[in-house]
């Protein structure tokens, strides 16, 4: 678990930044073509991984890829920089992964097969694709956002360049995962934790007003209301917090 350094003025609660990983390809690549950009794409051999799509949005990318002779899975790379295996996920005749919290501009996608226990660059696959950026002229940016010094705003999980705040919690939840996901809450004014179990329960810790940890919560997949314990009188999950 990160641990964030505490900055002046912040939302405790009640802003959670949701990144929001569709289950159903479908509707998320249509969801993403009024946005998308060209993509150069850069292939391997025929037994090497083969981009089928991808494409450039709003602070975030995706590309998919055909499945690898004997990969036992994959490595994926943006700009360099490895991001995590939970925004990887498999279909049945392909690979799909959507890379979130990136600045606008141009980025380099980069897949690399794991066989047999390595990650094998031979038969790598990389693409470059245009980010574009959200408009954070709205309240929550600028009656909210702290500012954080050299003109860069932090609201809530993400800064004002679309970028994770600094030591920022990530919390994957899917709909097998969501009543046992745990995560440790600042719970008193000494800084006891108490650990949380269930997304419900680890909202209802953090509505205390002790947690400034930015947390970002992202949905992978599609999640219903009978998947989750502990929904208010209303069938909602509730979020509330204390403004400093």
């Amino acid at each position: 678990m990160h641990r964030i350094q505490k900055v002046g003025r912040r939302i405790l609660t009640a802003f959670v930044a949701m990144g929001v990983l569709g289950a159903s390809v479908p509707s998320a690549v249509s969801a993403l073509t009024a946005a998308t950009f060209s993509a150069a794409i850069v292939t391997a051999s025929t037994d090497s991984v083969t981009l089928t799509e991808a494409a450039g949005a709003a602070e975030s990318a995706y590309v998919e890829w055909s499945t690898v002779t004997d990969a036992e899975g994959y490595n994926v790379y943006v700009d360099g920089t490895q991001i995590d295996s939970m925004l990887i996920r498999q279909y049945e005749s392909y690979f799909r992964t959507d890379a979130v919290g990136l600045t606008a501009g141009s980025h380099t996608l980069k897949i690399v097969p794991v066989i047999d226990g390595t990650a094998n660059t031979s038969k790598a696959a990389e693409m470059t694709v245009s980010v574009a950026t959200k408009d954070r002229s709205g309240f929550a940016s600028v009656d909210f956002g702290v500012d954080i010094g050299e003109g860069v705003f932090d609201c809530g999980g993400y800064q004002a360049d679309g970028t994770l705040s600094a030591d920022a919690q990530v919390l994957y939840v899917t709909a097998d995962t969501v009543n046992t996901v745990t995560l440790d809450v600042i719970t008193n004014s000494k800084g006891t934790t108490t650990t949380y179990t269930g997304l419900a329960n680890i909202l209802s810790g953090r509505q205390k007003g002790y947690d400034m940890t930015p947390l970002v919560i992202r949905m992978v997949g599609e999640i219903t209301a009978d998947d989750i314990d502990g929904l208010n009188s209303s069938g909602y999950l509730q979020v509330k917090g204390v403004i400093m």
